[in-house]
C-alpha cells in the first residue's frame, strides 16, 4: 500500500511539473520519497531520488543533482534488472553533463544505451515502466546531453529515436515533445525547412494535448521561425501560422 501511494504521489508530482508548478511538484516528489522509505522499498526509493535529480536539472539547480543521481544508482544497483538500471545510469550522465563533465557524461550515456538495449517495458518493475521503454528514455536523455554540448547532429538522431519509440504508445505527449526538440536540433544546424516539417509533425501529435510544456514548446517554435520570417521562407511562414492557430485553440 505504501509503494502504491508512493507511485500516486510521484504521478501527482509529474502532473504538477507538466503544469509548470515546480514547487508543488517537488513537494509531491519528496512525499513519494518518504513513502518509499516507509515501505522499505529501496529500489523504488532510488527511483524517486532519480526524479528529484531530474527536477533539479530542469530547474537549473545543479548543486546537488550529481549527489542525488549517484545515491539513486547506488541504491538501484543489484536490486533492479539491467534494463531498469539504464534509467539510473542515464540520469547520472545528465548530471555529469550539467557540471561540464562532457567526456564522462558521454561514457555513461553509452553504458546506459548498452544496458537498455532495444526492448520495450517487458520485465521492468511497474514503477520503472511508467514512462515507457527504457530505450526511449535513454535516447531522449542522450539527446539532451548532446544538445547541451553543441552536438546538434547527434542530438537530432537521438531525439528522432525517442520520437519513434514513443510514437504509437500511450506516451503521445512525450512523442510530441521529442519531435519539437528534434526540430530545434535541426534548426540549430541551419536546416530550416527540415525543422519546420518536424515541428509540423509535432503539432499534429499535440492534437488534444494541453500542458504547460507543450505550450512552451510551441512558443519556442514561433520564436525560432521569427528569425527567418523576414526571408519569406514559405515553410517558416506556414509553420508560424499553424502554431498561432494551435495556440489560439489551446487558450
Amino acid at each position: 500500500m505504501l509503494t502504491s501511494a508512493a507511485s500516486l504521489a510521484y504521478l501527482s508530482g509529474w502532473k504538477a511539473y507538466d503544469a509548470g508548478e515546480m514547487g508543488l511538484a517537488q513537494r509531491y516528489y519528496l512525499q513519494a520519497y518518504a513513502l518509499t522509505k516507509d515501505a522499505g522499498n529501496i529500489a523504488h526509493e532510488a527511483f524517486t531520488l532519480r526524479i528529484l535529480a531530474y527536477h533539479g536539472l530542469d530547474n537549473g539547480r545543479h548543486e546537488h543533482v550529481l549527489g542525488l543521481a549517484d545515491a539513486a544508482l547506488e541504491r538501484a544497483r543489484g536490486r533492479v534488472d539491467r534494463v531498469t538500471e539504464s534509467l539510473f545510469v542515464i540520469c547520472r550522465a545528465r548530471a555529469l553533463a550539467s557540471l561540464g563533465q562532457a567526456s564522462q557524461s558521454l561514457t555513461e550515456a553509452d553504458r546506459a544505451r548498452t544496458l537498455a538495449g532495444s526492448t520495450g517495458t517487458e520485465g521492468m518493475t511497474g514503477w520503472a515502466s511508467m514512462w515507457g521503454a527504457a530505450s526511449a528514455n535513454v535516447a531522449s536523455q542522450t539527446a539532451k546531453i548532446l544538445d547541451s554540448i553543441g552536438d546538434f547532429r547527434g542530438a537530432e538522431r537521438h531525439h528522432a529515436g525517442a520520437r519513434r519509440r514513443y510514437s504509437g504508445t500511450e506516451h503521445q505527449r512525450i512523442a510530441a515533445l521529442s519531435a519539437a526538440a528534434e526540430g530545434h536540433s535541426q534548426y540549430q544546424q541551419g536546416q530550416i525547412e527540415k525543422a519546420c516539417a518536424t515541428w509540423s509533425q509535432a503539432l499534429d501529435t499535440m492534437t488534444g494535448i494541453r500542458s504547460t510544456r507543450t505550450l512552451k514548446a510551441v512558443h519556442a517554435m514561433r520564436s525560432a521561425v521569427a528569425q527567418v520570417r523576414d526571408r519569406t521562407v514559405r515553410p517558416a511562414l506556414d509553420l508560424d501560422e499553424r502554431a498561432c492557430t494551435w495556440l489560439r485553440e489551446a487558450s
